[in-house]
């Protein structure tokens, strides 16, 4: 779902798997991008259709045209933020689990990915609330034999859950940094994915600095920020926005009197 994914992997990225040029290491790289918005629109468009469907349909159909439909599709059009990325992930791993050894999903920030990885458990208490109306009232029943849609929506849904809760199968990797305000955050996501039963196997620190190459190092990136700053400074001014530059300091910024300073 994260869409610097192809950034940083220096190509242009699809909704289909593709091979990654360039990959030096055992077997082979494929990447994708979701694309979360068509998952969705699908999605609503299967519970339209065979909603739809449905208000044609006899005894049925006339119980249903008295009932506040409308009310019942916006439902689905109002999911939380995050919902559609579930549901472009369910539809992704549904084609690719059987093609490769390993699938790795590049997550949002730590907020947003404990969201995402809740999702699978709140959608599927929805569609089980749901899939119970349909069955009073014939509601999304599978016409001439067909699918219930409903009832195929849960237990992706759940196959998705235990998935992402099975130590066997699947495991969360935090990224992080070494800095206080750092850890903090990754002990609280660590306690978070305690606490929804899903096994963290790998941890991650970024940008440790190595004492002997560090007057290198800082040259390296004061050429890398320069182009990157002329590059900022000219997309600001075609915007007609101003651009304030922060120095970089030798500790965190902590407490009101780190802010001030």
């Amino acid at each position: 779902p994260a869409h610097s994914l192809g950034d940083a992997l220096g190509c242009k990225l699809s909704a289909k798997a593709q091979p990654v040029e360039g990959f030096a290491g055992a077997g082979e790289l494929f990447a994708m991008e979701v694309d979360t918005a068509a998952a969705m629109q699908r999605f609503q468009e299967t519970v339209r259709e065979a909603l739809q469907q449905r208000q044609n349909e006899g005894l049925v159909g006339q119980v249903l045209k008295q009932l506040p439909m409308q009310d019942f599709i916006d439902l689905f059009d109002t999911l939380p933020p995050g919902s559609d990325e579930i549901v472009a992930l369910t539809e992704v791993l549904e084609k690719v689990k059987e093609n490769f050894d390993r699938i790795i999903i590049d997550t949002a920030p730590t907020g947003h990915a404990v969201r995402l990885l809740s999702y699978p458990d709140f959608l599927e208490r929805l569609a089980e609330r749901v899939a119970r109306l349909r069955e009073r009232f014939g509601w999304l029943a599978g016409s001439k034999g067909g699918p219930d849609q409903v009832r195929s929506f849960q237990f992706r849904m759940i196959e998705l859950q235990e998935l992402f809760t099975d130590p066997e199968r699947s495991s969360f990797s935090v990224v992080t940094i070494p800095t206080t305000l750092a850890l903090e955050e990754t002990k609280r996501l660590l306690q978070q994915l305690e606490e929804q039963d899903i096994r963290c196997g790998l941890v991650i620190a970024n940008r440790i600095l190595d004492i002997e190459q560090v007057s290198q190092m800082a040259s390296s990136q004061q050429k890398t920020q320069q182009v990157a700053l002329e590059a900022l400074d000219a997309l600001a001014k075609r915007e007609g926005m101003e651009v304030v530059r922060v120095p970089y300091l030798d500790r965190e910024v902590q407490g009101i009197y780190g802010l001030q300073y």
